[in-house]
C-alpha cells in the first residue's frame, strides 16, 4: 500500500511539473493555432487561415476587438455579455447565436521582443466576420503572425 502511494505521489507530481512548465509558455491557444497553420503552409506567400474550418466548436460569428475598446463597446457589438475581460488586452471572440463560446486574449509586453498574433483591422479597433467570411491571409516577420482578412 505505501509503495502505491508513492508511486501516485511521484505520477502526480510528473503531472503537476508537466501543466506548471506548459503554463509558462508566452503563446497563447490561439497563437499556437496560427503559428502551426503557416508552418503547414507550401507557399508562404499566400498562407490562408479559414477559421471556419481550423476552431473544433460550432459558431455562427467571429469577433476580433483591439485592447482601446471598452467592456460596454464590446458588449453593445457582440450583443450580449462578455463575462471574462481585461482592460488591457486585445481578444478573439467566436459567438454562436448570441452565446460567446471561445474567448482569447493577448497581452502585450512592451518591455519584450514582440511575438504572437497581430490582426490587421480598419481603424474602427475591432472587426466582426461571419463563419463564411473567416480567412485571414498570413503574414511573418519575425516572431509576428499578421492576420489580415481576406476581402
Amino acid at each position: 500500500m505505501v509503495k502505491k502511494m508513492k508511486n501516485y505521489c511521484k505520477n502526480l507530481s510528473i503531472i503537476c511539473l508537466i501543466l506548471f512548465l506548459g503554463g509558462c509558455s508566452s503563446r497563447n491557444e490561439m497563437d499556437n493555432l496560427i503559428i502551426s497553420e503557416w508552418e503547414k503552409c507550401n507557399s508562404k506567400d499566400t498562407c490562408i487561415i479559414d477559421f471556419s474550418t481550423a476552431m473544433d466548436f460550432e459558431w455562427d460569428k467571429m469577433f476580433y476587438f483591439s485592447s482601446a475598446l471598452s467592456l460596454e463597446e464590446i458588449n453593445e457589438k457582440l450583443g450580449t455579455e462578455l463575462k471574462n475581460f481585461t482592460d488591457i488586452g486585445d481578444r478573439l471572440v467566436f459567438m454562436n447565436g448570441n452565446k460567446v463560446v471561445y474567448h482569447q486574449e493577448w497581452f502585450y509586453n512592451p518591455s519584450g521582443k514582440p511575438q504572437g498574433s497581430v490582426f490587421s483591422i480598419d481603424d474602427d479597433n475591432f472587426l466582426e466576420v461571419s463563419k463564411e467570411q473567416a480567412m485571414f491571409k498570413i503574414k511573418k516577420s519575425e516572431a509576428l503572425y499578421y492576420l489580415e482578412p481576406l476581402k
